[in-house]
C-alpha cells in the first residue's frame, strides 16, 4: 500500500500474498530505482506450497514488476536438492528482514531462511541449495550461476 504523504489517501492497495493461507511481511520494504522491493516470510504450511518469494512493484502504480521464488522450482539451479518433491509438498525460504541495496554496483541482497523439517531436512539428502543463504540480484546480468548459490536476474 502507498499513502500520498501530502494527503493521506491511499495511491495504490496491491495484494502480493493471501495472509490467510499463512504469508506474513515480517521486515519492511525497500525502495529502489523507483521499485518497493519486499520478501514474503510465513511459508511453512501447505497452503504456502512452492515456498516463499521476493517481490518488485512498481513504486507510482502498485503494479508487479517481478517475482522470484526463495527455494529452487521444478527445472531451475537447485531442483535437484529437493528429489524430485513437486511443488505443491515444497516449503520454506522465509524471508525473515529487508535486505540491502548498493548503488554503486546496482546490486541487491536478500538473505532467507532455511525449509521446515518436514520439507526440506526429513526429505532431501545432499546439498540444500537455495533456501537458507543469500540471493544477489545483478541489473547488468541475466545469467544464472553456475554453482546454484546466488541467482542473478534483470531486476533494477
Amino acid at each position: 500500500m502507498a499513502l500520498d504523504a501530502r494527503t493521506g489517501k491511499v495511491v495504490w492497495d496491491t495484494t502480493v500474498a493471501d495472509y490467510r493461507r499463512g504469508y506474513t511481511f515480517t521486515g519492511g520494504p525497500m525502495v529502489a530505482k523507483g521499485k518497493v522491493i519486499a520478501g514474503i516470510s510465513g511459508c511453512t504450511n501447505p497452503d504456502t506450497a512452492g515456498g516463499c518469494f521476493i517481490v518488485a512493484l512498481d513504486a507510482n502504480t502498485g503494479t508487479q514488476l517481478w517475482r522470484t521464488q526463495t527455494i529452487a522450482q521444478p527445472g531451475s539451479p537447485g531442483d535437484e536438492s529437493w528429489n524430485g518433491l513437486p511443488t505443491e509438498k515444497r516449503n520454506g525460504g522465509s524471508v525473515w528482514t529487508t535486505g540491502s541495496y548498493d548503488p554503486s554496483l546496482n546490486l541487491l541482497f536478500w538473505g532467507t531462511g532455511g525449509p521446515p523439517l518436514g520439507s526440506g531436512c526429513r526429505i532431501r539428502k545432499g546439498e540444500q541449495r537455495h533456501d537458507d543463504y543469500y540471493h544477489a540480484f545483478i541489473a547488468r546480468a541475466r545469467a544464472q550461476p553456475r554453482d546454484g548459490l546466488a541467482r542473478c536476474r534483470q531486476l533494477l
